[in-house]
């Protein structure tokens, strides 16, 4: 809590840390998915992470669109990728796909 009377509510401070009791920032950073001097602000589409400096991956199964906490992609992957960000390539996949 902050501001007057402390009736303000802290944002999404890392770690679950208490906020500044004066003006509400959360001194060490931002919990996953969240930004903002007070981490109020929930991350914007295709990004996601501390401070939301994650880039949702173009292997998703919607391009670019992902879970702003975890970065996990909305739709699953696309095919021939995998990991929660699918950022890795099925080398079953890659050799079918290539074979003459």
């Amino acid at each position: 809590m902050y501001g007057l009377e402390c009736k303000q509510i802290c944002g999404n401070c890392i770690n679950k840390e208490q906020c500044h009791h004066v003006n509400g920032s959360c001194l060490n950073g931002c919990d996953n998915g969240f930004y903002g001097t007070r981490c109020d602000l929930a991350c914007p589409e295709g990004r996601y992470g501390l401070n939301c400096q994650e880039q949702c991956n173009v292997n998703c199964g919607v391009p670019y669109r992902c879970d702003r906490v975890t970065g996990q992609c909305e739709g699953g992957c696309q095919v021939g990728w995998k990991g929660t960000p699918c950022d890795t390539g099925n080398v079953g996949f890659f050799f079918l796909e290539h074979c003459h």
